[in-house]
Parts: C-alpha cells; sequence; structure tokens
C-alpha cells in the first residue's frame, strides 16, 4: 500500500502529524470510515455482556456469593467459547483481497447481508434478557430462570462472535488502495476498544440511578460484604439502549456501499481536474 511506504531517510515526524495520521487521515477514508463508525456503534451496545454477574444477582435472584460466581463464571465461558467457535466458522469462508472499487463495493453491500440479520438477533435477544426476573415468578424457584439465562447468554455469543468476525474481514476488505493499512486497521481496533469502554461507562450511570432502595446482604462467609441491588427496570433501560445501537450499527452498515462509491468518484473527478489544470511543459518533450 502506497500510503505506508516509509522514505529511506526517515525522520522523527512531530506529534501533531502522527496523530493526524493515525486518527483524522482514517476517518476520512469513505466507506472504511463509515464501517469503522458501525463497529464503534455496535461495540456501545454489547455492555450488557460486562454486566452478566448483576443480572445474575439482580435477575436471575441468585444471591449466594459461592452460586454468584458459578453461574457467572460458567454463563461468561459459555458466552466466550461459543463467540469464539461461531468467529472461527465465519472465518473460514473466503474472503476477497482490498483494493478496487468494484471490489470494495461488493464486500460492503456482502458485509450487510451476512451481518443483518445476525445483528437483529442480537438486539432481539438484548430485549428479551430483562424479562428473565418474570420467569417462575411465583415459584420463587430459580432453576427455570437461570435456565433461560443462559439460554440468552448462548445466542449472544453466537451472535457476537460472527459479528465481530464478519467486521473484521469486511473492514479489511473496505480498505482503499491507497490508505496506510497499519493506521487503518489501528484506527478500526480504536473504534472498536474506544466503544467498549464508553459504552460501560454509560451503562453503569443507568444501572446506578435505579439502584433498589435495600442491600443484598452475602452469606456467612463474607459477613462484611453487601451488594447494592438494581432494579429491573434499570437493565431494561440498558438493554433496550444496547439494542437501539445495535440497530444504528446496522443501518450505518447499509449506508457503506453508496458512500464507497460517491467517495470514489469524487476522488477519480479531482484527479482528473488536477491532471487537466496542470500547465503543458514546453519543449521539454522534444528529442
Amino acid at each position: 500500500m502506497g500510503g505506508c511506504e516509509a522514505p529511506k531517510n526517515r525522520k522523527l515526524e512531530p506529534l501533531p502529524t502522527s496523530v493526524i495520521r493515525a486518527y483524522i487521515t482514517p476517518a476520512l477514508l469513505g466507506g472504511f470510515s463509515r464501517a469503522c463508525l458501525a463497529l464503534f456503534t455496535f461495540s456501545c451496545g454489547t455492555a450488557p455482556m460486562f454486566v452478566f454477574i448483576f443480572m445474575v444477582r439482580d435477575l436471575v435472584g441468585i444471591t449466594d456469593p459461592v452460586w454468584l460466581q458459578v453461574h457467572f463464571s460458567s454463563s461468561s465461558i459459555m458466552f466466550c467459547l461459543l463467540a469464539a467457535a461461531s468467529a472461527l466458522v465465519t472465518g473460514l469462508t473466503p474472503s476477497g483481497a482490498p483494493g478496487r472499487l468494484e471490489v470494495r463495493e461488493v464486500s460492503a453491500r456482502r458485509l450487510l447481508d451476512d451481518i443483518e440479520p445476525w445483528l437483529a438477533m442480537f438486539s432481539a435477544t438484548l430485549l428479551l434478557i430483562p424479562i428473565s426476573c418474570l420467569v417462575d415468578a411465583y415459584t420463587n424457584v430459580h432453576m427455570l430462570r437461570i435456565e433461560v439465562f443462559y439460554f440468552f447468554a448462548a445466542i449472544l455469543g453466537v451472535a457476537f462472535g460472527v459479528v465481530f468476525a464478519r467486521f473484521q474481514d469486511g473492514l479489511w476488505r473496505l480498505l482503499p488502495p491507497d490508505c496506510c493499512v497499519a493506521n487503518a486497521i489501528g484506527f478500526s481496533a480504536t473504534c472498536r476498544l474506544a466503544g467498549i469502554g464508553i459504552g460501560n461507562f454509560f451503562a453503569s450511570m443507568m444501572l446506578g440511578i435505579f439502584k433498589a432502595s435495600c442491600t443484598i446482604e452475602a452469606e456467612e462467609v463474607q459477613p462484611v460484604a453487601a451488594y447494592a441491588a438494581h432494579k429491573a427496570c434499570g437493565y431494561s433501560v440498558v438493554c433496550l439502549t444496547s439494542a437501539a445501537l445495535v440497530m444504528l450499527s446496522r443501518h450505518l452498515v447499509g449506508g457503506v456501499p453508496d458512500i464507497i462509491v460517491v467517495h470514489e468518484l469524487s476522488r477519480s473527478g479531482a484527479r482528473r481536474h488536477s491532471e487537466f489544470s496542470r500547465p503543458a511543459r514546453i519543449g521539454h518533450d522534444r528529442p
């Protein structure tokens, strides 16, 4: 890729120049930048995955510290294993090389077709998670409630693995031919991590607003500990917001193909204009 070739006598460039090359230039790459924005939005919507331990306690109703850790660990391990397996299966499908306009436009449309049903499944599962507290509410037996929560965690794991793998593959194939690959891929990773961090921050704030008036005391093995509970409506707000962000990510991905075409046409028009406006060199073409 031409944008990454370093000069032979490379000098240390100023910090503002490095920041611009790492964060500003990749944000102006047309369809790739739009896909990175979609990845950022999706990452913001994954916040409920990081509060599993609170869901097991407040929605499922397990307050014993030992069993709380057991079910939190089991559901998290199951989520990670299913996400890794689905990402591996998804990654076995062939992908095209980045570069030409036709390849990138087709890749963007393929990304939309492949990712749309899984984004919808991920979003729908987020909306259904808060109803875990309504299962067997009158019998006060948590076994069925635990099974329902594990089922939702499994669906989230599979959908997350597919979406993550499709995003990684799609971003690679959406790279323009003259961009700096290192800066572009680093920018996409920054978008993903920033989305996860920001999503968790605001999810914690929303849960803090819906704190329950009472606390759940731990058992005698930890007599000093006390856990502040959160109301079910707080998880409903968090999951509803996350589901909306996931669907917004789907909308952003849908606009990538058209942006690629418009961006490429504008660049080719600018190149032709610069060629026509270039002054003719008189007398240099003679032998």
